[in-house]
């Protein structure tokens, strides 16, 4: 006995305008537009932000995509092509494949647990500094004051507890994150010339003499595993070799430019739950305080 086809009904997504699809919604409140979204049109979620996008809301799709088969998908363009490593190096951020993974592998060791509590100390003294100057009564903005503190703590760990330009380095990175936000949003193509493009060529040219002044006084002394630059140095891959100094310039690079937003919009949001369930909260406490 046959079975009756079942035709799958196709992703919907709201009305865009023409050519530039939904970017200005999406431009005017990110948040706002993708919840209307998914709690207008359900599980997946057919937009138009630059180029097709789907906006998966079910955690079993994500998980598909993420994690069962994540090597039936690649990067977007805007990262992995010429363009895009162009843009943001050659490392494991733009890499995919087996490039990626052999890079991310050789990656790893540097972000296990036992290295990363060699950073504690300057973490929790970071984040004393940045208590100690909000009052009680007080409403200070989360999501901007931790974003900062997670910069801040990634430039000491990537360069070192005693590096001295942290302040200059973090409005650089600031300057790149815009610069970025517009080539992968603004409706005004990248190549046309623009004073945030003039600030961005100047920004990332000092980001990049950072790091490549620490790469060239980690080689010449002796090794150290309290800033991330040298462990990348220290890196090997399974045949023994190690980053050349483009290699480790872009993985640093990486993780100065990309690593804080994803932290400090966590932790902003880590809290704002806590602040709505006291009982967990409570939990966290007592954790703490044990």
């Amino acid at each position: 006995m046959g079975h009756a086809a079942v035709r799958q009904r196709a992703p919907q997504g709201p009305p865009g305008y023409p050519i530039v699809g939904h970017i200005p919604a999406f431009l005017r409140d990110r948040l706002g537009f993708l919840s209307s979204c998914a709690a207008d049109y359900g599980d997946v979620v057919k937009l138009r932000i630059g180029e097709p996008t789907f906006l998966l809301n079910n955690p079993d799709d994500i998980k598909h995509v993420l994690f069962t088969k994540a090597y039936n998908y690649d990067k977007t363009p805007r990262l992995a092509s010429t363009r895009g490593r162009r843009l943001s190096g050659k490392g494991v951020l733009t890499s995919s494949g087996a490039v990626h993974l052999r890079q991310r592998k050789m990656l790893l060791p540097v972000f296990y647990r036992k290295t990363i509590e060699g950073f504690a100390d300057v973490i929790v003294s970071n984040t004393k500094g940045l208590l100690e100057h909000w009052e009680s009564g007080t409403e200070p903005n989360i999501t901007s004051a931790l974003t900062a503190l997670t910069l801040r703590n990634i430039i000491n760990t990537v360069f070192g507890p005693r590096f001295e330009h942290t302040d200059q380095l973090a409005r650089d990175i600031a300057i790149r994150k815009r610069y970025m936000e517009h080539v992968f949003f603004s409706l005004i193509p990248a190549w046309v010339p623009t004073r945030l493009g003039f600030s961005h060529r100047a920004a990332l040219t000092r980001i990049d003499r950072t790091i490549n002044q620490a790469i060239q006084q980690r080689r010449r002394g002796p090794s150290s595993s309290d800033d991330m630059v040298s462990l990348l140095i220290a890196a090997t891959y399974d045949d023994g070799s190690v980053m050349s100094d483009e290699q480790v310039l872009d993985e640093a690079r990486m993780v100065l430019v990309t690593g804080h937003e994803t932290m400090g919009e966590g932790l902003g949001w880590t809290l704002h739950l806590l602040a709505e369930h006291r009982e967990v909260e409570a939990k966290l406490l007592a954790e703490i305080a044990d």
